[in-house]
Order: C-alpha cells, then sequence, then structure tokens
C-alpha cells in the first residue's frame, strides 16, 4: 500500500480555460466571437490529466465547466473519462467568469461535504482561483494547479501548493489534435 492509496483527490477544470490557452499556444487563437460556435479542434488532453491526478490519490470528483454548446467535440471523451459536465451558460457582453464562480463555490462545497477529500486539483489559469487557493489551504488540503505555460497567472502558480504547466503534464511541447485523448 503506497501512501496515496488512503488519499482522495478532486478535479475541477475550467475547460474553457485551458481549451482557450491551447488554442493561442497553438497558433488557433479564437479571437471573433464567432469562432466559438465552429467546430473546435480537440487539443486538451484528457487521460495524461486524469493520470496525473491518480498519482495524488484516489479520484472520486471530476468536474469540467464549459459552454458545451461549442465544445461538443469534447463530450464523449469527458464523458468516457467520468467527468460531471457543468454548462455554463454565457451571461452579459462578455460571459467571463461564470465558469470560475462556479467552480470556486462547487470545490468550496465539496470540501465541507467530503471532508475526505485531502487534494484539489485545479485545471486553469485564472487569477480568480487564488482566493480558491487560499481557502483550500486553510482547511489544511493540497492545492494542486494545471495551467497552460505563458497563459497562466504568476500569482496563480505561486498560490498554490504545487502547481505544473500543462507541456509537463501531458508530455507536449505544443498541443496537437487529441482525438481519442
Amino acid at each position: 500500500m503506497t501512501s496515496t492509496d488512503h488519499r482522495t483527490v478532486a478535479v475541477y477544470l475550467d475547460f474553457e480555460n485551458i481549451h482557450l490557452a491551447l488554442c493561442d499556444q497553438a497558433g488557433q487563437s479564437i479571437n471573433d466571437p464567432r469562432d466559438r460556435y465552429r467546430k473546435q479542434p480537440r487539443l486538451v488532453n484528457l487521460s495524461k490529466l486524469l493520470e496525473f491526478a491518480r498519482g495524488f490519490g484516489r479520484v472520486a470528483i471530476t468536474r469540467a465547466y464549459a459552454d458545451w454548446d461549442w465544445l461538443g467535440s469534447y463530450r464523449e471523451d469527458l464523458n468516457v473519462a467520468g467527468f460531471d459536465l457543468v454548462q455554463i451558460f454565457p451571461k452579459g457582453h462578455s460571459g467571463k467568469n461564470g465558469a470560475d464562480i462556479r467552480l470556486s463555490l462547487d470545490a468550496l462545497e465539496d470540501l465541507y461535504r467530503f471532508p475526505h477529500v485531502h487534494t484539489v486539483i485545479i485545471i486553469a489559469g485564472d487569477s480568480d482561483y487564488i482566493a480558491l487557493a487560499q481557502k483550500v489551504k486553510q482547511t489544511n488540503r493540497a492545492i494542486i494547479g494545471i495551467g497552460v505555460k505563458g497563459n497562466t497567472n504568476r500569482f496563480w502558480e505561486q498560490n498554490c501548493t504545487e502547481f505544473r504547466h500543462y507541456c509537463e503534464v501531458v508530455g507536449d511541447d505544443l498541443p496537437s489534435s487529441a482525438p481519442g485523448a
């Protein structure tokens, strides 16, 4: 029995954040809002992200947050991987922060509902998660961050118990289309 066998992990994925950062890195920036409604390339490697999470213990909670209307190309992979898909409908002109707020509230609620969760993994690059990191650490749990290099806020990185860049976790320097990932 290893030391991680009795540990429980919760994984929260700000999917739009990671997808858009990988698009930028791959030179496929989505600047025109109409581009969001075109079929999106599959760049996120879910299997490698989950493999990394399992290194911290048994993964008990997996949630991904996005407007799934425009990221439908990932739905099957996310369902096969066991993610709960949380639909975030854009509110207002920009539609910003909807996933950030919902993800943070869900993570905090889960920490109080499920005291056996020892490690929280947030896959996102926003500075909006700094307050969440501080609250997770106040509950004496580890907060692990994963973000795309060059698209991740440095203060978010510094506020995590441990932080990894996406390319370190999945083993790729540049994203490529990841069918079946």
